[in-house]
């Protein structure tokens, strides 16, 4: 069977669970996600009459899908969780489309550059506070942080008093 010739909707239609397997395969990358809100449209009446072992069969395709799209492991737990207690009409229905680990990369390096920069805040305020020259503070956060020349520049230019 060629997925190519099934919309998304027409496997929605139909109502069963090969449908759905066919439409989570069809799911080759994060942005295929963003058509899955309307995944709602599949009834309770399937996954009720839905035995355990297809429910596995569709955990353990969901599980192999999430990894490939780089999902923490916690997170694919939570939602092979709501596969297997048949909560799958709400599933996807917030999935935006991205990849939440190099979200949470950027993330962190945001709030570590944050914090650099409110480290040197503190740092050449305490200086100034404390009479230590403004060519002496320099060098000390070019040492200390490891920045560039223009780097400590810019920072002398909006902290130092």
């Amino acid at each position: 069977i060629s997925l190519r010739e099934y919309s998304s909707d027409k496997l929605i239609e139909n109502q069963d669970e090969i449908s759905l397997v066919m439409l989570l395969n069809k799911l080759q990358e994060v942005a295929d996600f963003r058509g899955l809100s309307n995944l709602s449209k599949i009834g309770d009446k399937v996954w009720e009459k839905t035995p355990e072992y297809l429910l596995d069969i569709i955990a353990k395709i969901a599980t192999a899908l999430l990894y490939r799209l780089n999902l923490p492991e916690e997170e694919v737990d939570e939602v092979v969780g709501q596969i297997r207690e048949k909560k799958m009409p709400v599933l996807f229905e917030h999935f935006e489309g991205y990849d939440i680990q190099a979200t949470r990369r950027e993330a962190r390096a945001e709030g570590k550059e944050e914090g650099i920069k409110e480290g040197i805040k503190a740092f050449l305020e305490s200086c100034s506070e404390f009479g230590i020259s403004k060519d002496n503070a320099w060098e000390k956060v070019m040492e200390k942080f490891n920045l560039s020349e223009e780097e400590v520049n810019k920072y002398f230019n909006e902290f130092w008093k």
